[in-house]
């Protein structure tokens, strides 16, 4: 996050305080940018394909006259007659024109799938001199590691559905909190929305155990 605060010094004091938000905003950015060059990348590839269908199909017009000239003439067609053919008296492949391949992602799915990490911060704190206005924000600090938990699911993205309609909505985490929408945007029906666990996303999250080092 160094290149980040010679950048920009209050961006970078918004990362280290506001974690939580800042780093979503990230997440959702890079996502964009990312869905974006890879629909560039499809569309320079599938020009790439056309320009070669279209040389493919002159080669191939080319190569089945001279097949047919050969053939006319009574004599079997060799490789010097057939450029790129050695299928004996059978004529020259036609070249298959190539399609558009659909689309394989969005920015959804690479949210989910990649995500933003930020380390390298200015500051390397003791674990002596943390302090309780450190809580949410993020900090770097040394120690040993002593002790790493399992990884347990997190929620990130919580859907909820109405009992009554069956309408789905999807709520973001506020500072690490799930607010619980009181009114069903469909039907209108006061507290029938429910969280679903299975339409829900999660995120894996690991408990580590540090101690300070030695040198501390």
């Amino acid at each position: 996050a160094q290149h980040v605060l010679q950048h920009n010094p209050e961006l970078y004091h918004k990362i280290v305080t506001y974690p939580t938000e800042v780093m979503a905003l990230f997440q959702i950015t890079f996502a964009t940018y990312y869905v974006q060059r890879l629909k560039s990348h499809s569309d320079t590839e599938f020009e790439f394909q056309k320009r070669k269908f279209a040389e493919d199909v002159q080669k191939y017009k080319a190569a089945l006259q001279q097949y047919e000239a050969a053939r006319t003439k009574g004599s079997e067609p060799g490789s010097e007659l057939v450029p790129g053919s050695d299928l004996g008296f059978l004529p020259p492949a036609p070249p298959v024109e190539p399609t558009r391949p659909p689309e394989m992602y969005d920015e959804a799915y690479v949210t989910q799938k990649v995500g933003v990490q930020c380390f390298r911060l200015k500051e390397i704190k003791h674990m002596r001199g943390l302090h309780p206005l450190d809580i949410d924000k993020m900090v770097a600090v040394e120690g040993i590691v002593i002790r790493t938990g399992s990884l347990i699911p997190e929620i990130r993205e919580a859907v909820f559905q109405c009992t009554r309609c069956g309408n789905c909505e999807s709520h973001q985490l506020e500072r690490s909190r799930v607010v619980e929408p009181s009114t069903c945007s469909s039907c209108r029906t006061p507290h029938s929305m429910t969280l679903s666990h299975v339409l829900s996303k999660y995120a894996n999250k690991q408990v580590v155990k540090l101690q300070e080092a030695v040198d501390q």
